[in-house]
């Protein structure tokens, strides 16, 4: 039996080997690193959120389209999307199957974002406003009528 620990043994291959550097004296104002204003820090720390933002929401598209149960009626629900506004009425015949009701807040929540997210879409590219929700005692939207399926109400 070795005495020998595998964690250190990786560790140490894979150390930096060369001394640290000394630290870099600045001579002059035109020699010193840029630093960035507030807007420009704010700005990019939005945007890496917003990177974040991206990657986490497609995985959750992926994992729902992996899924073996959900992911055949969640990939033919996107298809029926690409086809608005022509297909509403289909996309409301499918959630109504019944296969929302297996799923849990998460992936609820997922399937609704992704219906706003293409209505908002077709409504841009139409060159209306984003959001258009009902006064009170007008009929329902696309998206309230979604919502209150995926909802369960």
């Amino acid at each position: 039996m070795t005495d020998t620990d595998p964690f250190a043994d990786y560790a140490e291959q894979h150390m930096r080997k060369d001394k640290p550097r000394a630290p870099r004296v600045v001579q002059s104002e035109a020699d010193a690193p840029m630093k960035p204003s507030p807007m420009q820090q704010q700005q990019r720390d939005q945007s890496v959120q917003l990177g974040r933002f991206k990657r986490a929401k497609k995985e959750e598209h992926k994992g729902l389209l992996a899924h073996v149960a959900h992911g055949a009626p969640y990939a033919r629900m996107l298809a029926i999307l690409k086809r608005l506004p022509d297909s509403a009425r289909e996309l409301v015949e499918h959630l109504g199957k019944g296969w929302i009701a297996c799923l849990s807040a998460q992936q609820k929540h997922t399937v609704l974002s992704m219906i706003s997210a293409r209505i908002i879409r077709v409504r841009e590219i139409d060159g209306r406003a984003p959001f258009d929700d009902p006064m009170p005692g007008q009929p329902d939207n696309l998206f309230i009528i979604c919502r209150k399926i995926i909802s369960g109400f």
